[in-house]
């Protein structure tokens, strides 16, 4: 009988696992696409009133929280004209200058953990401000949505986790405490 129930479990976990996995990779397939069409959108106008527009459009379209115009070392300026540092989680400047498009998480002061999709641009300005790539972020809520990690009648907790342990996205819409780290947190409380 325990045989039985540890084979179902294992079977239900891992269509879980498969189901969220594919979600996820077509969720960053999707919105990387997005970026690299609106890049060539940026190429094409330096209007700064018709880019608002186009923003604002593909927010409403896609449902990302907000668009940045990023730097190297992570600052930006979203298209309403409001300056920041992202925090993200990664070495930016070395991906974006081999051209790579990054997928990282970031939690900014007063606002909930978000996931970043960014992609390098050719070198541009934006309001004065010169920028190498440009980013859309989605509020981890979002993501859990998509995902729809709503797995054991929402009791279980679920987490996308680099391999240092670093949590990309965690499952659970309003956690109790934030966990950065789900290895550290492992080594801490269990054995």
């Amino acid at each position: 009988m325990s045989q039985t129930i540890y084979q179902e479990s294992t079977s239900h976990l891992e269509e879980v696992l498969h189901k969220s996995n594919n979600m996820l990779k077509e969720m960053v397939r999707k919105n990387l696409t997005y970026l690299h069409l609106y890049n060539g959108f940026l190429e094409s106008t330096s209007d700064e009133d018709e880019i608002q527009a186009y923003i604002e459009a593909a927010q409403q379209n896609t449902g990302f929280a907000d668009f940045y115009f990023l730097t190297y070392d992570g600052n930006y300026i979203t298209v309403t004209g409001e300056t920041g540092y992202l925090g993200l989680q990664t070495n930016l400047d070395e991906k974006l200058a081999h051209d790579e498009d990054v997928v990282v998480n970031t939690a900014l002061p007063g606002k909930p953990q978000m996931l970043v999709f960014a992609c390098p641009e050719i070198r541009g300005s934006y309001q004065g401000f010169a920028y190498n790539a440009i980013a859309v972020a989605y509020n981890n809520e979002a993501i859990v949505k998509v995902l729809d990690i709503s797995a054991f009648q929402g009791s279980a907790i679920c987490y996308v986790v680099h391999s240092d342990g670093r949590i990309v996205i965690n499952g659970k819409a309003n956690p109790e405490y934030a966990i950065y780290n789900l290895f550290a947190v492992l080594q801490e409380y269990f054995d």
